[in-house]
């Protein structure tokens, strides 16, 4: 069983392009203790703590992780936000649900990574629109959200794969993190560190395959689009 368990966690790892210090540090978890399991002479048990957050960020089950399948749910079980549950006078049960509140973001037409250019095209000519959660965008003018798909690998260790959906603020430059940028004329996604003593920006992918790029802050080629806020996986 514990043989299972490895075998499937190093497969999840694989299948997602990570590495065990990747995982590790997004998961914060000690590199050791992940090592640990790995071991062949090693059978303690990992914690639930620990399991629940690699868990997360691999965006599979406990359950899945330990035995290889996942717990069916009962109906009223996949609900986000709170839930009453109350008996009606012929016994079956019903639900007060308070579900959370939403947004609809529009989606434009570029691929993030597919060089269209430093604009994005008017709302007119967007594509369609993705609800999200309200509370993933906190503090935010909720006009000037905007999703685009994403393309390429190159945020893959950041869990944006190929074909996701991120959601960004137009203008919204806040701290370092993971920005919609253009840089050359390509529209892309990537991690930003702004180094204001040496007057220049880090740009960063998430993936070993690719080398962090320097670029002077007063560079007209780089401009900032939006901070990234959030995304929606795709599994296929």
């Amino acid at each position: 069983m514990f043989m299972d368990f490895r075998d499937r966690l190093r497969k999840e790892i694989e299948r997602q392009g990570l590495s065990i210090p990747s995982l590790c540090t997004r998961a914060d978890v000690k590199y050791t203790t992940v090592k640990t399991w790995f071991a062949n002479k090693n059978r303690t048990e990992p914690s639930a703590t620990n399991l629940f957050k690699v868990s997360r960020i691999l965006g599979v089950s406990l359950d899945y992780i330990m035995t290889g399948e996942e717990s069916a749910l009962a109906d009223d079980e996949f609900v986000c936000g709170e839930k009453e549950v109350e008996y009606r006078s012929d016994g079956k049960l019903y639900s007060n649900l308070k579900e959370e509140e939403t947004l609809i973001v529009p989606v434009a037409p570029q691929k993030l990574s597919a060089g269209h250019g430093q604009e994005f095209l008017p709302v007119s000519s967007y594509t369609g629109s993705v609800r999200i959660l309200k509370r993933m965008t906190y503090g935010i003018d909720p006009s000037l959200l905007v999703a685009a798909e994403v393309e390429g690998d190159s945020m893959v260790d950041a869990q944006i794969s190929d074909r996701d959906m991120v959601i960004f603020a137009k203008g919204h430059i806040r701290g370092e993190g993971i920005y919609t940028i253009s840089l050359y004329g390509e529209v892309m996604v990537k991690r930003l560190q702004f180094r204001m003593a040496e007057n220049r920006v880090v740009i960063i992918s998430e993936n070993p395959k690719y080398e962090p790029m320097y670029i002077s802050a007063d560079d007209e080629n780089l401009i900032i689009i939006g901070k990234v806020v959030g995304w929606i996986h795709c599994l296929n």
